[in-house]
C-alpha cells in the first residue's frame, strides 16, 4: 500500500491546519520546488528535505482518531427528557457504483440510530474511499460545529 493511501489527504490536511489543530504525526506533506508535485514523507526518509518544501502534517487514521472524542453527550436533550450518548465508529459500507467506502461518523446504540441532528443542525456520516479521509472529515465538522474545541 502507498504512503498516500494511508495518510489524510492534503487538502484535508491544509484544512485542520487551517482550523487550528495541532498534529503529532511522522509524516507531513511536501511540495517540489516547482510547485508541480505534492507527495507524502517522513522527514527522516525525505530525500531531497533540503530542496522539497514541508506543506503541513500528513496525519494516519491512528493519529486522528486519538485526538477526537470517542463519543457525544446530550444532556435531556430528546423529547422524553434522557440523555443521549453517541458513540464514534469507523465502518465500511458499499456506494451505488458498489465501490467499498469508509464511513465514520456517532452512533447511538441505545436505539441503532446515525447520529443526524443536533438542534437544527443536519449531521451526515463523513464518508470517503480512505478510511483517514472519513475521519478528518468528520474531525473538520466536529471543530466547524463547536464540539470539539482547538487548542490555541
Amino acid at each position: 500500500m502507498k504512503l498516500q493511501d494511508l495518510v489524510l489527504s492534503r487538502e484535508l490536511a491544509e484544512k485542520l491546519v487551517e482550523l487550528g489543530v495541532e498534529l503529532n504525526t511522522w509524516f507531513w506533506w511536501w511540495k517540489s520546488p516547482d510547485g508541480q508535485t505534492y507527495f507524502p514523507s517522513d522527514y527522516e526518509q525525505q530525500e531531497y528535505k533540503d530542496y522539497d518544501i514541508r506543506i503541513c502534517p500528513a496525519p494516519t487514521t491512528d493519529e486522528l482518531l486519538a485526538v477526537m472524542p470517542r463519543e457525544l453527550k446530550f444532556e435531556k436533550y430528546w423529547d422524553n427528557g434522557n440523555d443521549r450518548t453517541y458513540d464514534l465508529i469507523l465502518h465500511t459500507d458499499t456506494n451505488p457504483f458498489k465501490e467499498t467506502i469508509y464511513c465514520c461518523g456517532y452512533y447511538d446504540f441505545s436505539d441503532e440510530d446515525f447520529f443526524t441532528e443536533i438542534g437544527d443542525q443536519y449531521v451526515d456520516t463523513m464518508d470517503a474511499k480512505k478510511p483517514v479521509d472519513a475521519v478528518g472529515k468528520t474531525l473538520i465538522w466536529l471543530i466547524e460545529n463547536g464540539y470539539y474545541e482547538v487548542k490555541k
